[in-house]
């Protein structure tokens, strides 16, 4: 049975993730975000967990950030956001693909970030830089770990329920009229790491329900 590590995994989409991959057959690590706002040792855990066995699939989902006016917050707080977010992930991707290169272990890496790191939205900075710089991670990793057999994705996601933001003041502003459910992100996540992505390297899936599509409109 294939092993996954699936990261921040309480929160969001996790659940629904972890519950998907087991109903594909892997078997599931899931680690939680400590509480009290400290940054995870996502990168010591992630070493730890492949050390015991073959990691097959490494799945890291953005945990939630603070909001707040860029003015009116500390920027140790961005930085604490970065932290957790980012640099945690980040620091995951590295040990998991290092343990692959050391066993010549295949590896699929899926990092899940909110779809505010394509757009903004007003007091989101640190979702927003958070989750643009793993986009940009995950290309540049993808671009290097390509040749040593470990495949890095993304799946962007959003606007969801946790948000915060009513459905009633987003008028034909999601095309399909929903928002994004834990258990569409399992489906991507699903689907990137199966057999059938097997040549989806670098790639960024929105799951959206049109809403970056949309654009603008005066009445809306």
């Amino acid at each position: 049975m294939p092993a996954a590590i699936v990261t921040h995994a309480a929160t969001g989409a996790g659940p629904a993730i972890v519950s998907r991959l087991e109903d594909d057959g892997f078997e599931v690590l899931a680690i939680a975000t400590p509480s009290g706002g400290a940054r995870p040792d996502l990168g010591g855990l992630v070493a730890e967990a492949g050390a015991a066995t073959d990691v097959a699939l490494l799945v890291n989902l953005m945990p939630p950030s603070p909001l707040g006016e860029v003015v009116a917050s500390p920027v140790s707080t961005f930085s604490a956001a970065l932290d957790i977010g980012l640099n945690s992930i980040f620091s995951a991707c590295r040990e998991a693909a290092a343990l692959a290169v050391s066993t010549g272990a295949q590896l699929t890496i899926i990092n899940v970030v909110s779809a505010l790191g394509l757009v903004g939205l007003p007091k989101r900075a640190a979702e927003a830089c958070s989750s643009a710089g793993i986009l940009a991670a995950s290309k540049a990793l993808a671009a290097e770990w390509g040749p040593l057999g470990i495949r890095v994705g993304t799946i962007v996601a959003g606007p969801t329920a946790e948000w915060g933001i009513d459905l009633a003041d987003m008028p034909g502003r999601i095309p399909l009229g929903r928002f994004v459910a834990p258990e569409d992100v399992a489906a991507a996540v699903s689907y990137a790491a199966g057999e059938h992505a097997a040549v989806l390297a670098g790639h960024a899936i929105t799951i959206d329900g049109g809403w970056l599509a949309y654009g603008y409109r005066e009445d809306t």
